[in-house]
């Protein structure tokens, strides 16, 4: 007699300082691309584009396509080849038709006249023969293609906002109609590297415009390079260099800052680069810079109620700040600090240690919350509440020391996700052997649970669009599958912005922007979701093995999504046994597909299919042959084995890969319980589960082992 043990809501998440025998049954001992959500596993996202970083003016026209042939390799026809040379960078958008190519980096190869062949980023040939037909459109983009170092929103004086994006170059602001960033300045404002990430905040007061101040941490160069900037309504063209003077006696000179901060009306930088008349610049790694109230051009120090500053008493460097309430959080190198504010207008801020900690290890490894400040460094995943600093990693206190790559720690990036109520930390993991970001750590706020993704970004932030975006704006440009919309729990409201709304985005090493957490689709061409469970055993206590006969999965149903499940057993490293499910609810299953041939009409194979001409089917689960509609389909039988579909040419349809059935009844979404079988007989049991693919989701809200006690006792 089995016995069912229900596990659900989850709230665990991942477990790796309990043995997995001994931590609690929801609890996961690997969990990567998904998240717990008001106690679900969700899978997660996937990427939409918002925009690539560019570097050409406004006034530049960019050339439009004329066409492009199906070909090994392909031949792409422009309008005008001004500006175009062999070995650009370019990206292609808005092509009909062959929509294979559009948002893709290639390299411009053979360029003659007006036509040129595409190539990837290694100097590659593309083949476009198996790409759709070419029918209309398409615009030719040149983008650098360098690391992009921040994003942030700009606030007018209106009320507006507006998104600028920071390479490791230029400052850029967000063309929603052509989905690109178009650069402030027509030259070059920073010569950053991998470890000089933009810090930007907003100047917000009625007695002087709006600006937004940034700085990448590195000095002004003198001329034309780095220290700090600003951006506001009134030089929308071009981003302003901002050297104040601090003591004009002595002709010293604010040179640059790596962190910026505007509280009580005043902007106070930290860690300032300063030069006293033609000598060198000076580091001042614990110093704390303010101007005068409501005045962010004078920060005269010498003058009572203007500009000041005051360093921290410790021989340490400021390694990371943030906001908490009305007052600045600072992590030194092994210390916790606290700019307060005072009511003397003579020295307005003050140091206050909090601690001895080594809380942070990276310049954006700290984000703000209402109450307290979480940070990551090499002792873990702490909290800094203004009083006293804790840790409060208990379920993964192994992951700093573990997971994430030590000699790049600076590239540690963490940002929250308010719409959703989760905590991303960005890193580079201790596998990845290039040092670039990988992983992201996944924190739920209502459940204090923790998951990974797997992704390549290097800067989350936030952003808006200048447009309003509704369904008929989500072409195969920005790649919304509109069938997302079929079914009653589906909103519009999920999959669509309006002028202004907050959109979460993450910035990659090679110039793209994207929106994150963005409906079904996916600019990512796979998204693997994968966890592999606690050990179970209801009847370890008492010392007894047992068998696992079924599994049951209760989860949202859906039209592409097909999973695998590897049962283990005891300590085995190896499966015993592997089962596959899709995520259909019942729609009266009639035959699985073998074969799809791009025919006039459309043939298939599908064994012992026992349909009769004039049947009407459905069809769902199928790769590849992205073109062939879900139905209703009116069926010619051929043989036994073989249909056709009325009235379906195939003949330019995409190649078909596999999978597949037909079914009488239609898709509907719903909850279902999916039962797997496993058998095994062990003194514990787990499971690992895999689904894959793009647009497809996964949302699993219990699983219900059933057990049997053998009788057997468990070892030692």
């Amino acid at each position: 007699m089995f016995t069912p043990t229900p596990i659900g809501p989850f709230v665990t998440g991942w477990d790796t300082d309990d043995t997995p025998w001994k931590a609690p049954p929801d609890s996961f001992q690997e969990i990567d691309n998904c998240h717990i959500k008001h106690g679900f596993i969700e899978k997660r996202q996937g990427f939409g584009l918002l925009g690539y970083m560019t570097h050409n003016p406004t006034t530049v026209t960019y050339p439009s396509i004329t066409g492009i042939t199906q070909a090994n390799p392909g031949v792409v026809t422009v309008t005008s080849a001004t500006g175009l040379a062999n070995d650009q960078i370019i990206v292609i958008y808005n092509v009909a038709g062959m929509v294979d190519v559009n948002n893709v980096k290639y390299l411009i190869k053979n360029l003659v006249g007006l036509t040129f062949n595409l190539a990837d980023l290694d100097g590659n040939l593309i083949n476009t023969t198996t790409f759709g037909a070419w029918t209309a459109g398409g615009v030719v983009m040149l983008t650098p293609g360098y690391r992009m170092m921040g994003i942030n929103r700009f606030y007018a004086g209106d009320g507006s906002k507006e998104t600028i994006a920071f390479d490791t170059r230029r400052a850029a602001i967000f063309d929603g109609a052509n989905n690109r960033f178009n650069p402030l300045d027509t030259a070059d404002i920073f010569d950053s590297d991998d470890s000089n990430y933009v810090w930007s905040d907003n100047w917000q007061a009625s007695n002087l415009e709006n600006r937004m101040y940034f700085t990448n941490g590195k000095e002004w160069n003198g001329t034309n390079l780095n220290g700090i900037r600003y951006y506001s309504s009134s030089t929308p063209t071009v981003t302003v260099l901002f050297t104040p003077t601090v003591r004009s006696s002595v002709s010293r000179v604010l040179y640059g800052a790596k962190f910026i901060f505007f509280i009580k009306q005043r902007m106070i930088v930290l860690s300032t680069f300063e030069r006293e008349g033609a000598g060198s610049v000076t580091s001042h790694p614990q110093r704390a810079r303010w101007c005068a109230f409501q005045s962010p051009n004078n920060w005269e120090d010498t003058v009572p109620g203007g500009g000041g500053y005051v360093d921290a008493p410790t021989g340490q460097q400021i390694i990371s700040a943030r906001y908490l309430r009305d007052f600045i959080v600072v992590f030194f190198t092994d210390s916790v600090w606290a700019i307060k504010v005072l009511s003397d207008p003579k020295l307005p801020f003050r140091w206050e240690k909090i601690n001895d900690y080594r809380a942070c290890g990276g310049q954006f490894a700290s984000v703000s919350y209402d109450r307290f400040v979480p940070s990551i460094g090499q002792r873990g995943i702490t909290i800094t509440d203004g009083v006293e600093t804790k840790k409060v990693d208990e379920r993964i206190q192994s992951f700093v020391s573990e997971s994430i790559d030590g000699a790049f720690f600076y590239k540690v990036y963490c940002a929250r996700d308010y719409t959703n109520d989760r905590f991303w930390t960005l890193y580079p993991s201790s596998d990845n052997k290039d040092g670039e970001i990988d992983k992201a750590l996944i924190y739920d706020d209502d459940s204090k649970g923790y998951t990974t993704y797997s992704l390549a970004l290097n800067v989350l932030g936030y952003g808006s669009i200048a447009i309003d975006l509704t369904l008929a704006d989500f072409t195969a440009q920005n790649q919304l599958d509109i069938s997302i919309f079929e079914g009653e729990e589906n909103t519009l409201q999920s999959y669509y912005f309006q002028k202004g709304d907050e959109i979460f985005l993450g910035g990659t090493i090679d110039g793209i922007v994207y929106t994150l957490s963005f409906g079904l689709s996916s600019e990512e061409q796979d998204i693997e979701m994968t966890f592999t469970t606690a050990s179970w055993n209801p009847f370890f206590q008492e010392g007894a093995q047992c068998r696992i006969g079924y599994v049951d999965f209760y989860i949202d149903s859906d039209k592409r999504t097909e999973c695998e499940v590897q049962f283990f057993k005891d300590d085995n490293v190896n499966p015993y046994t592997t089962q596959r499910f899709n995520c259909l609810p019942n729609l009266d299953f009639i035959s699985i597909i073998t074969q799809i041939y791009k025919t006039n009409p459309i043939v298939i194979d599908t064994p012992s299919h026992g349909l009769t001409t004039g049947n009407t089917v459905y069809i769902y689960g199928v790769n590849g042959m992205i073109e062939l509609t879900e139905g209703p389909h009116t069926v010619t039988v051929i043989n036994p084995n073989q249909i056709s579909l009325d009235g379906v040419n195939a003949t330019t349809y995409s190649t078909y890969t596999g999978s597949g059935s037909l079914y009488y009844r239609e898709f509907y979404r719903d909850r279902i319980v999916k039962r797997v079988y496993g058998g095994g007989v062990g003194y514990q049991h787990y499971l690992k589960l895999i689904t894959n693919g793009k647009d497809r989701i996964f949302t699993l809200h219990q699983m219900k082992p059933y057990f049997a006690k053998t009788g057997k006792r468990v070892p030692n």
